[in-house]
């Protein structure tokens, strides 16, 4: 499903959001082993965000990215 081969893993960190966020990556993480998801209680912010997903993190590179798109996926590579 996710296709790239700079793809080592996914942590999507829920920081209690109110849309289906937490639902569909749920279900994507049911059948692609490299999607994590974990959610946050209440909302703590961006930040805390951060540091959930850094504790879970296996690999020596990172890439953040909001659900926004505040980033553009297209430069990964690039960045790499």
């Amino acid at each position: 499903m996710l296709g790239s081969s700079l793809v080592g893993e996914v942590i999507v960190v829920d920081d209690f959001s109110n849309d289906d966020t937490a639902a569909r990556v749920e279900k994507i993480s049911q059948v692609e082993v490299r999607v994590a998801l974990v959610n946050h209680d209440e909302n703590q912010g961006k930040g805390a965000a951060l540091r959930t997903g850094f504790q879970l993190v296996n690999l020596p590179f990172v890439i953040i990215q909001d659900a926004d798109l505040e980033y553009d996926p297209a430069d990964y590579e690039r960045v790499l």
